[in-house]
């Protein structure tokens, strides 16, 4: 699994500065759909919060993947083979984790269109 994030965040690699200037433009338009709420502005700012929280999530995606720890390797001393199948376990749970903040923002996003 960590191989598959470890492509996929080597293949977006190129939109990462995309990304923040994506983020840093939603929460400009954001800021200023603040200043009138009216019905138009308030779809301003949904969408403009969507946006970044996506883009955001996007570049920590390619921030944490785009190196991974090496493949465990059978000649190395028990204590080494520990540490790092310890230093993978943990990447597991960090790809859990953004597994399941993405299905937060899946979730938020969803609200938040159809508000």
């Amino acid at each position: 699994m960590l191989f598959r994030l470890h492509r996929l965040a080597l293949r977006l690699r190129p939109l990462r500065r995309g990304c923040l200037a994506v983020a840093a433009l939603s929460i400009a338009l954001g800021l200023f759909a603040l200043g009138d709420l009216t019905h138009t502005q308030s779809t301003l700012l949904r969408l403009s919060l969507l946006f970044s929280l996506w883009m955001l999530m996007l570049y920590a995606f390619i921030q944490l993947f785009q190196r991974i720890p090496p493949p465990i390797l059978p000649k190395l001393p028990w204590w080494e083979r520990v540490w790092q199948r310890l230093h993978l376990w943990l990447y597991h749970l960090l790809a859990v984790a953004v597994l399941v903040a993405g299905l937060a923002l899946v979730s938020i996003s969803m609200k938040l269109w159809w508000l």
